[in-house]
């Protein structure tokens, strides 16, 4: 096996994101004004691997790894 390019590594990530999306409250009783429609969202994310890589000589790889992440609406 090739040395170059192989081994442990850790890989932290922060994600940033937002959009919109529809909104329709849970309501029981029949209202005109229910207060539906479009809502915006903004987001954090964090994530962590930790992995371990394999490069051989006809630079083919092989990865495997172990994760977690956690996402915050804000």
């Amino acid at each position: 096996m090739n040395a170059n390019n192989s081994g442990f590594f850790v890989q932290p990530l922060l994600i940033l994101t937002s959009g919109e999306y529809d909104y329709y409250p849970i309501d029981y009783t029949y209202d005109s004004t229910n207060n539906s429609g479009v809502k915006n969202f903004f987001g954090l994310a964090g994530r962590a691997l930790i992995g371990r890589k394999w490069v051989n000589q006809k630079k083919y790889t092989f990865e495997i790894h172990v994760g977690v992440s956690r996402y915050f609406c804000i």
